[in-house]
């Protein structure tokens, strides 16, 4: 499955979803297939959502100027965010909120990305 695939289909999981863990977990992977699919276009891949701040730090020439903003949302998601809801006891509307303005800013740089490459 391609991972534009994947973006959709894990947005749409987190939009149906009623558990907050499973509406971050999903934004976050969404988030991760559409970043990596822009990757993709440019013959790299971050197998690991993990590895996903190294790559894009290695590949600044990709996002440009996006780079940090886009590297800042995943960190922010994958370190402070997604950890303390998903593997923790903490089950909070506002993270989700968080969440939800995050995987936009990310949307908002790979999207129109994806579309110059069509």
């Amino acid at each position: 499955m391609r991972t534009i695939q994947k973006y959709q289909n894990f947005k749409k999981e987190a939009e149906k979803s009623n558990y907050i863990p499973s509406k971050i977990e999903n934004y976050f992977l969404g988030a991760f297939h559409l970043t990596n699919n822009i990757l993709a276009n440019y013959k790299i891949h971050s197998d690991l959502h993990k590895k996903i701040f190294n790559v894009l730090k290695e590949n600044p020439q990709i996002f440009k100027d996006k780079t940090f903003p886009l590297m800042d949302a995943f960190r922010r998601i994958e370190r402070d965010l997604r950890p303390g809801i998903t593997y923790g006891s903490k089950e909070n509307g506002e993270k989700l909120e968080e969440v939800i303005k995050l995987v936009k800013s990310i949307e908002d740089i790979c999207l129109p990305l994806l579309e110059e490459s069509k």
